[in-house]
């Protein structure tokens, strides 16, 4: 493969760890190169004839581009990172296996590792929580239920940061509700949410960012990961009896609590759409639209977060209750503080059970889901003050204190990184590839999490998150790894098939934020992995 134009982007550190010969530093060596080669095309001009010949053939080029054939990884690592579009980039990349380092670039470079952190909550919810952990809320009440069906006391719900609650589990709740015979409750309804603290977010963002479904607000009691869904369709009367809009369509049950400011107008342009919320009166959320919708749009779908989360549950779960045709007297009520504490007359009713940790941690790593990675860390703080003899409420402090105590006990690393939140989302967690790496080489080669790690990543050209990273057949199903990506940040880790070994990979490249920038980097991310899979498949390197 032959570029015509190379740029320098830095100086990299690329150590080579091999069979046949020992470690070398070759920054230098790249510099020398990509100055020698900027020199000749600079003095070199085409002429007007190859000009020619090069627009016809770079559809050509670019395609065999893909496949070349690399002797080695110090090859393929010199050509793919001395690209154009790596320039004004910070790049670190690490392949490590039982501990050794076989091939790095800048593997001490401490960069945004985005959605990449989630292989630190993984581990950790492994630790801390167990295979065994299952996701549960539980319904007690403090007085009997008479054989009339009639509770002479209150139902208190007491949650425990499930993040796998839907509206549909809403609809089982109270089918084994009345199951138990109940059909009238003359006290109130509480919820107890003293499992967590009152801190619903840890993100810091603009506005719009802020309103998004992936920064939702976490808490001890939430439904559909705080969030809801609406969609938008354009109305048009062909009998002109009222005048063309834009129709809006909040998902049942979000509906009960979703108000709606509808200021979008019909458009021959491209839809163009401002979603965001606010607070509403009555522990309601305000969705606010503005923008246009192209009049040949069919249907178009969002996801927003939901405000006032303490009351999302209890409000939706409150009517429908009464819809079901068991009658409520009392009141709504949500408290902070334990409510079951020192009271002898409360018993459990039943205890509503969801996923099992393994399976919930699938969703979270296959899809990305940010919800579900910091509710996983505010429940390992509250199991790591318990464990503790602590009486704390579950928060993202202690849950990072006890993740920060694994890391180094467990996994070896030192204290020189930063990590601040569960899910990556925003400038928080910065790692080196050589930390991500090793914390994936730690998990290789401990049984206990080996296997569960794996069947929680998506694997390319096949699931999740990486179902389109392929960029040939070849390469299917021989990688599983985590992906991170944000406006300015590109990140990759986790494991790589060769003929006789599985090695453990961390790439991260940070870069001013664009749009144009991103994608670029992310198909050059792509190429590493299509050609990596290709050069292990064809013979063992190291």
């Amino acid at each position: 493969m032959n570029y015509l134009f190379f740029l320098i982007f830095g100086v990299f550190s690329l150590n080579l760890y091999a069979q046949n010969f020992a470690d070398n530093d070759l920054g230098k060596v790249i510099t020398e190169k990509l100055k020698e080669n900027i020199e000749k095309e600079r003095i070199r001009k085409l002429s007007d004839k190859e000009k020619v010949k090069a627009k016809a053939t770079k559809g050509e080029n670019k395609n065999k581009e893909e496949y070349k054939d690399y002797e080695n990884m110090t090859e393929l690592l010199l050509e793919l990172f001395s690209q154009p579009d790596f320039k004004d980039t910070k790049v670190s990349f690490s392949l490590i296996s039982n501990g050794k380092v076989l091939i790095s670039v800048n593997k001490d470079l401490k960069l945004n590792q985005a959605s990449v952190s989630k292989l630190v909550v993984t581990l950790a919810a492994l630790k801390y929580l167990g295979l065994n952990y299952r996701f549960k809320t539980d319904f007690y009440i403090n007085e009997k239920i008479d054989k009339d069906g009639v509770l002479n006391g209150d139902l208190i719900i007491k949650g425990y940061g499930d993040p796998n609650l839907l509206s549909e589990d809403i609809y089982k709740i109270i089918d084994v509700l009345k199951l138990t015979g109940l059909r009238e409750i003359k006290g109130n309804v509480i919820v107890d949410l003293s499992y967590f603290d009152k801190k619903y977010s840890i993100y810091e963002l603009k506005e719009e960012d802020d309103s998004r479904a992936y920064a939702a607000f976490n808490n001890a009691l939430p439904l559909n990961y705080n969030s809801f869904k609406f969609s938008l369709r354009p109305y048009l009367d062909t009998e002109k009896k009222e005048n063309d809009k834009v129709k809006v369509y909040v998902s049942y049950p979000s509906s009960l609590v979703v108000r709606i400011k509808n200021n979008l107008v019909l458009s021959r342009r491209y839809s163009k759409v401002k979603a965001i919320t606010k607070e509403h009166k009555y522990h309601n959320t305000m969705l606010e639209l503005t923008g246009r919708v192209n009049k040949k749009t069919d249907l178009l779908v969002f996801y927003r977060k939901i405000q006032y989360p303490d009351y999302y549950f209890g409000k939706i779960f409150y009517k429908m209750l009464k819809y079901s045709g068991i009658k409520v007297k009392g009141r709504l009520k949500i408290k902070y503080e334990d409510f079951l504490k020192d009271k002898n007359d409360i018993r459990l009713l039943f205890a509503y059970k969801t996923k099992y940790l393994l399976d919930t941690l699938i969703i979270m790593n296959r899809y990305s889901n940010n919800f579900i990675a910091e509710q996983l860390l505010k429940i390992i703080g509250a199991e790591y003050l318990k464990t503790n003899d602590l009486q704390k409420k579950g928060s993202w402090e202690a849950g990072i204190k006890a993740v920060k105590e694994m890391l180094e006990k467990d996994v070896g690393l030192t204290g020189d990184y930063v990590y601040t939140n569960g899910s990556g989302l925003n400038d928080a967690n910065f790692f080196s590839s050589y930390q991500i790496a090793t914390l994936l080489d730690y998990i290789k080669n401990n049984f206990d999490y080996k296997w569960y790690m794996l069947s929680t990543l998506p694997k390319i050209g096949i699931s999740g998150t990486l179902r389109r990273y392929c960029l040939s057949e070849e390469c299917k199903g021989k990688v599983v790894a985590k992906t991170g990506s944000l406006r300015s940040t590109v990140a990759l880790a986790g494991y790589i098939k060769a003929q006789k070994n599985v090695y453990s990979f961390a790439l991260a490249v940070n870069f001013k934020r664009s749009k144009k920038k991103f994608r670029k980097i992310l198909n050059l991310a792509k190429r590493l992995m299509t050609d990596m899979t290709e050069l292990f498949d064809k013979k063992e390197i190291f």
